[in-house]
């Protein structure tokens, strides 16, 4: 018994989803398919690739995720300012921090070190706190995560570079298949359909062909309905496309079984002689033909009969 591939393409645009569950993020969405691959019984395995995307870099560098500042001056009030998000360099970055500061009064002096990348703040007379928060733009600054920072003398830098970088790969996941993939930021199991690399420069297009061919193996006995989710590589947190569209092509492989051709039956095999002798119609069968006799005379006959007469 051999098997043969099947496959089935599914062509996806984030404007056609049946479902948008993140509103204009456009990045948490739902597709009805109907009846698009059946509990077969001749289906023996399942796979699906992320086949092709075409998606807008429109997302931003500091974004909903990163873009909060919480602080104090002394001992005086802890403030958490907000900077807009957007795509910023480091100058254009420093100018939105100062702005955030002196919303609140507070004055600070920010360098941003050409030879190491890292950046230097300084208040004229007052120590002053950097505190964590859950969207905290210090990791972003160079600062570790969940880590509070005090001034010395008046005076903090960052422990890294200013990382202005930006989202550099997208997770793209189902979670309406049951698949058995990995990824470090769940530290188990997930449904991951595949990653694409941000390798376009902002409000560009990433134009993503998987080129391995990389099936991934899905153990949906049926699926009428479909879902994809696209995140930060390394956050896990969802893209904010601010409703620019994207589109993807996805194919679905079934291994199916090639029944073999059931054998030709004899008709007359397990009939009784008269059955076979019946006519087609049920009528009795012709009788048997007679012999036809020998009617070339007897030689030896003819001979008596002349001896006798």
């Amino acid at each position: 018994m051999g098997t043969y591939i099947d496959s089935k393409i599914i062509t996806l645009t984030s404007q056609s989803a049946t479902i948008k569950k993140n509103g204009t993020y456009l990045s948490n969405v739902e597709y009805q398919l109907g009846p698009f691959v059946q509990d077969d019984k001749d289906i023996i395995h399942r796979q699906i690739t992320l086949q092709s995307a075409q998606i807008p870099y429109s997302f931003y560098v500091i974004n909903y995720t990163n873009n909060q500042f919480k602080y104090r001056l002394g001992s005086g009030t802890i403030f958490t300012s907000s900077i807009p998000t957007g795509n910023y360099t480091g100058n254009s970055l420093i100018t939105a921090l100062k702005s955030a500061l002196t919303a609140n009064s507070i004055t600070l002096a920010i360098v941003l070190s050409s030879i190491d990348g890292k950046l230097t703040f300084t208040h004229a007379s007052s120590n002053f706190t950097f505190y964590p928060l859950t969207y905290s733009i210090l990791p972003t600054l160079g600062f570790a995560t969940n880590t509070t920072y005090t001034s010395a003398s008046f005076t903090l830098s960052g422990i890294y570079p200013l990382n202005l970088l930006g989202i550099k790969v997208l997770q793209i996941r189902s979670s309406l298949l049951t698949m058995g993939n990995y990824s470090s930021i769940q530290s188990g199991m997930t449904t991951l359909l595949g990653t694409i690399p941000v390798s376009c420069t902002p409000f560009g297009m990433i134009d993503y062909t998987d080129k391995g061919q990389n099936r991934i193996t899905f153990s949906n006995s049926s699926l009428d309905a479909i879902d994809i989710e696209i995140l930060d590589g390394e956050t896990g947190e969802f893209i904010n496309f601010n409703n620019q569209d994207w589109t993807m092509t996805l194919c679905v492989y079934l291994t199916r079984l090639i029944e073999p051709p059931e054998p030709q039956t004899n008709h007359f095999q397990g009939l009784s002689l008269s059955s076979l002798q019946q006519g087609t119609n049920g009528s009795p069968a012709p009788p048997p033909l007679e012999k036809t006799p020998n009617k070339e005379p007897n030689k030896d006959m003819q001979e008596l009969q002349l001896l006798s007469s």
